[in-house]
């Protein structure tokens, strides 16, 4: 029972990232910085971005094996994977992302400025 807690809580720990080639599908192609060379190139990392699923795959396999000695290293190669999804994620998205514009007071008025140029103001 207390092995069940232990794997369970691991689990729960070692989180999941998405892998960016997925996540190139949620961004904003209408945003400025979509076009950027850098956005250009940050894509195309992404889209040849290697996770070595099988890999992975067969040392959780190969850790399975071993019983309870080879849960941490299965959950260490994930814990890895999912740092380097995370960082080719953020990445992309400082890339290929205009930062909020923020916001400007005007004659007692907040105003906003959105990517395309227009002024919003409240």
């Amino acid at each position: 029972m207390r092995c069940a807690v232990v794997i369970a809580a691991a689990l729960v720990v070692t989180g999941c990232a998405t892998d960016p080639a997925r996540s190139l599908h949620t961004l904003n192609s209408a945003d400025v910085a979509y076009a950027s060379p850098a956005c250009t190139e940050a894509r195309a990392a992404a889209a040849g971005f290697n996770d070595y699923k099988l890999a992975r795959t067969g040392l959780g396999v190969a850790a399975g094996l071993l019983g309870p000695v080879g849960l941490p290293i299965s959950l260490g190669s994930n814990v890895i994977a999912n740092q380097r999804r995370k960082a080719m994620n953020d990445r992309v998205v400082a890339a290929c992302t205009s930062p909020p514009a923020p916001p400007v007071l005007t004659d007692q008025r907040i105003c906003t400025t959105a990517a395309d140029g227009t002024v919003t103001c409240i």
